[in-house]
């Protein structure tokens, strides 16, 4: 049987450990100025600047990319784990 107080404790950890919403939408704004900034490097490199410095401009943007997908990813997660703690503690 579930001790109360321990069910206090799991939602009080839960809570901090959840993203806001304003993370959320800064991810989300994160996620779409890269897929914009990607779309223009990809598209329209400037004719004077050089393969090398093309090539480095892609992979700090692949990074970027593939950072903020964790980052969404872990959000994703995180809300997850918050419909199963609200669906087995809180039935609806």
């Amino acid at each position: 049987m579930l001790n109360c107080h321990h069910v206090a404790h799991v939602m009080h950890l839960w809570q901090e450990t959840l993203p806001s919403k304003a993370i959320l939408e800064s991810l989300q704004g994160m996620r779409d100025y890269l897929a914009a900034a990607r779309a223009a490097t990809t598209s329209s490199y400037n004719s004077s600047l050089n393969i090398a410095a093309k090539a480095t401009v892609q992979t700090i943007l692949d990074k970027d990319y593939a950072d903020l997908a964790n980052e969404a990813q872990h959000a994703c997660f995180c809300s997850s784990i918050q419909s199963l703690l609200d669906s087995h503690f809180f039935p609806t």
